[in-house]
């Protein structure tokens, strides 16, 4: 526990923590405990209801800024994309600090949504001048592979009704490298 404490009191120094594991409810998450009870970090919240990535946590720890990520892989990219990025790039001051919302069209059909908003990594292409959004695959946040050729992130809100193949969607674009930086190469 001492060097647990010394740690984060060391990290605290700086001006943002980002933890990564060690938030959930688990027998071996311990992280978000050690930092109120050791280090008395004010967090806000460590609950969030999207998918994946439920187990995430926000706080202060004295004058740095805590972000603590949930362990699992693509829950921990989810969160980063969707609350870390934006929340540092205000710091750094820019104005603009939510990737844009973007039309597409579903290229499978998508179930409803449920309880919480979730974030399906996703592939897309241009389709007959459109973008075209491919989410069928494993969307287990255990599936690593689902990451490997994602450059979005379909949103689906919460109570969403199931929506066909060539229904409109809404995706989060990750990264530069994605068609919609092609537009001139891919005639779309």
């Amino acid at each position: 526990a001492d060097a647990v404490r010394a740690a984060l009191l060391a990290a605290s120094r700086a001006d943002v923590v980002i933890t990564v594991g060690g938030m959930s409810v688990g027998d071996h998450d311990h992280l978000g405990r050690a930092l109120s009870a050791l280090c008395g970090a004010d967090l806000g919240f460590w609950r969030v209801a999207i998918r994946p990535g439920k187990p995430f946590a926000f706080g202060r720890l004295n004058d740095a800024w805590v972000f603590g990520l949930p362990g699992n892989p693509v829950s921990a990219l989810v969160t980063f994309e969707v609350f870390v990025r934006p929340a540092l790039l205000r710091l750094l001051g820019h104005a603009r600090v939510l990737r844009r919302l973007r039309p597409a069209t579903l290229a499978h059909a998508l179930p409803a949504g449920g309880g919480r908003e979730e974030y399906r990594r996703a592939r897309l292409g241009w389709r007959q001048g459109r973008l075209e959004v491919d989410a069928d695959r494993s969307q287990s946040s255990g599936a690593l592979s689902s990451l490997a050729g994602a450059d979005a992130l379909l949103v689906v809100r919460v109570g969403a009704p199931a929506r066909a193949a060539g229904d409109a969607a809404e995706v989060l674009v990750l990264g530069p490298d994605s068609p919609l930086d092609r537009l001139s190469t891919d005639g779309g």
